[in-house]
């Protein structure tokens, strides 16, 4: 009996080493640290004034995402590349972003069940529309930060689990 009388079982394992950040179908090789995604989408609430409780009707908007990435200044000239690419608005329809990861737990006991999946969330349309520096005297990494603006995101998650 466990001691709290609560049962508790293992519903999986993962190596979050596997993450990965690409622009334009690469690998981004630009130091990112961190990447946090919005997207949201305009919703207006229209109500009757019939006297009573009334109905409520929904409109939807158009959707606007932001990102924004952190990442270390290092001596990569790819970093120059991206800069240029995605600060300029009129490449918007070829400047994609994909935030992908692979989870895997596979037992060596052999006793046990291998779990996996993906995600790949996509960004189309990506534009850069701020920048700012970090630096610290007790820290000898410079960091940057983007804010990024997308048209539209797609989100493809998949789960798969084997019996052992």
């Amino acid at each position: 009996m466990d001691m709290f009388q609560r049962r508790t079982t293992f519903g999986g394992g993962f190596n979050a080493t596997s993450a990965k950040v690409m622009f334009a179908g690469f690998r981004s090789g630009l130091a990112f640290e961190t990447l946090s995604i919005g997207y949201q989408q305009q919703v207006v609430k229209l109500w009757d004034l019939d006297g009573d409780a009334g109905n409520v009707y929904l409109v939807a908007g158009h959707p606007a995402g932001n990102a924004n990435i952190s990442k270390a200044i290092g001596p990569r000239n790819v970093s120059t590349a991206f800069y240029e690419r995605y600060a300029d608005v009129c490449r918007a329809a070829e400047n994609n972003l994909m935030l992908q990861a692979r989870t895997s737990c596979i037992s060596n006991a052999g006793a046990g069940r291998d779990y996996g999946g993906q995600i790949r969330i996509s960004m189309t349309g990506v534009t850069i529309s701020g920048v700012s520096v970090q630096v610290s005297a007790n820290d000898p990494i410079m960091r940057q930060s983007l804010a990024l603006s997308f048209i539209s995101l797609d989100w493809d998650e998949q789960e798969s689990s084997q019996g052992g």
